[in-house]
């Protein structure tokens, strides 16, 4: 069994600014919507943030390493910043992580969670890894 303790009050939320980096369907910020939080939403699949805009207006096609170059609004601007299972599918998981750590702003927080790395270090995952980033570029 596993236990989760809750890092966060359950009115952290309230009224703060967030950002759901890799949005994907939507599940985050819906939960921190309902915490009374408002949210960005950003992903870089259509299908995503079609899911992601039926319940947030604040939704838009962004590259996570978009963030501070063509994107540098949305640097030091969030009270919280989350990104789930994304950081560690990307091509430079450290420069990934930095971009996100970014839009973090003073005094704000930064949850990220990655998956366990003995999946993603796999012979399989690599390979259609360096497949899609060769397509890619």
């Amino acid at each position: 069994r596993l236990y989760l303790e809750p890092k966060f009050p359950i009115h952290y939320f309230e009224g703060g600014y967030c950002i759901d980096i890799g949005c994907g369907a939507g599940r985050w910020t819906r939960a921190l919507k309902a915490l009374g939080a408002r949210v960005k939403s950003i992903d870089v699949g259509r299908a995503a943030l079609e899911s992601t805009r039926r319940y947030n207006d604040d939704v838009e096609r962004v590259g996570l390493f978009d963030i501070g170059t063509e994107r540098s609004d949305l640097v030091g601007r969030f009270d919280f910043a989350l990104c789930w299972g994304v950081i560690m599918c990307t091509h430079d998981p450290k420069v990934a992580f930095e971009k996100v750590a970014a839009t973090v702003r003073p005094g704000g927080a930064l949850y990220i969670m990655v998956y366990a790395p003995t999946y993603h270090i796999g012979d399989f995952v690599k390979s259609a890894r360096r497949t899609y980033h060769r397509e890619k570029n």
